[in-house]
């Protein structure tokens, strides 16, 4: 019992969850994801937050890669798994941010505008079982949507295809947009699937409650409704929900302002002191545009030069390197099973005994090998 407690640990830390939160968890664990959308540009915003510095890599994913689906109970606890197999080619080729290695990814941008990523979800979280249909992973889930699909509504259509995994341990929801401006909120409540897409949207930004809980506290507020003041200054209470919401009605108001840097000013504010990754995606431009905490310069991904053909290697960085301001793409490494392996030893060691664990090397090796089976096609 004591190992699977170690690991639950680890995983938790690892994807910023914890079973059960209270209010006072609430401004230790969230992420925050926002898009602005006008004539002049379309951003997507994104912190990951927890109160300790977390390993993490950006890939640059290929299209034409063969790939099958596997579970997160498969990969973490080396459950079988007898359901069909969800199998594709990549058609587009992304750049991701992954905290646990290859193919499983937190969220990211592909080649044809299309954003997805997760957060968690603090209340009634539990995934949809649907029928006979394969079980994915949810980290890998979020990658199949950038391998296979361009809009919104191709990604809508496709929920109801497979399972999503969360090993117990993901409590993930998740926002999703592409360069059209088209935008959906996708949630596993008390075991149904929720959808929110486009008009249902009216704030583009998604945090950790159900979106509709936190669209009804936003009403107690001046100018949606309510009487309480928004005090941007006033960092007593975690109100990133609200705080978000007032700095994009600004931005739809004078959308001339919106650039970059407003997007990161957002996030900074949505920053409760714990915040470790700030991304950006410019969907209009194609580049990501991202910061930590430990190398705070503001680095950047171009998308047009690079290379998403399968003859060419995945690309890896690691998202913390101390690097200069501007563009990063020369600092970038070819993949390797024992570099990936790594990168995972050094995630899940983040807790203490875990790497004495005997059940450790077997959950990363099974963790490890998965990539090694995605060939090109």
């Amino acid at each position: 019992m004591k190992k699977i407690n170690l690991l639950f640990m680890c995983l938790i830390v690892l994807s910023l969850r914890s079973q059960s939160q209270t209010m006072t968890d609430v401004n230790l664990f969230g992420c925050s994801t926002f898009m602005i959308f006008n004539e002049n540009n379309i951003l997507i915003g994104h912190n990951l937050d927890v109160p300790m510095e977390i390993p993490g890599m950006i890939f640059i994913n290929k299209r034409g890669l063969e790939k099958e689906s596997v579970s997160f109970v498969q990969l973490l606890w080396g459950a079988t798994d007898t359901l069909p197999k969800l199998k594709w080619i990549s058609k587009y080729g992304s750049v991701t941010y992954n905290p646990i290695g290859c193919e499983l990814i937190d969220g990211g941008l592909n080649e044809a505008g299309l954003y997805i990523g997760e957060m968690s979800l603090n209340e009634n979280h539990e995934y949809a079982v649907i029928s006979k249909k394969p079980k994915i992973a949810s980290a890998l889930w979020l990658q199949y949507i950038l391998d296979s699909f361009a809009t919104v509504d191709e990604v809508v259509k496709f929920v109801s295809e497979a399972s999503v995994d969360g090993g117990y341990i993901f409590r993930w929801h998740f926002f999703v947009a592409d360069k059209k401006g088209n935008k959906a909120i996708i949630e596993f409540i008390n075991g149904k699937t929720t959808i929110h897409q486009n008009d249902d949207v009216p704030i583009e930004l998604l945090c950790n409650n159900p979106y509709s809980n936190d669209l009804d506290s936003l009403k107690q507020y001046k100018g949606y409704g309510g009487n309480r003041d928004i005090e941007l200054k006033n960092k007593s209470e975690n109100n990133r929900f609200v705080y978000g919401a007032q700095m994009l009605k600004f931005i739809k108001q004078n959308p001339a302002e919106s650039n970059v840097n407003y997007a990161f000013d957002i996030l900074k504010q949505l920053d409760f002191g714990i915040t470790k990754w700030s991304i950006v995606y410019d969907v209009k431009n194609m580049k990501m545009y991202y910061r930590t905490s430990k190398c705070i310069n503001v680095k950047h991904i171009n998308f047009s030069p690079l290379d998403f053909s399968c003859s060419k290697p995945i690309m890896m960085l690691d998202i913390n390197k101390d690097l200069p301001g501007g563009d990063v793409k020369e600092y970038f490494v070819t993949y390797t099973k024992q570099l990936n392996k790594t990168h995972l030893e050094k995630s899940f060691s983040c807790i203490e005994g875990m790497k004495e664990e005997k059940t450790f090397p077997e959950m990363i090796e099974r963790l490890a090998n998965y990539p090694e089976t995605v060939k090109c096609k």
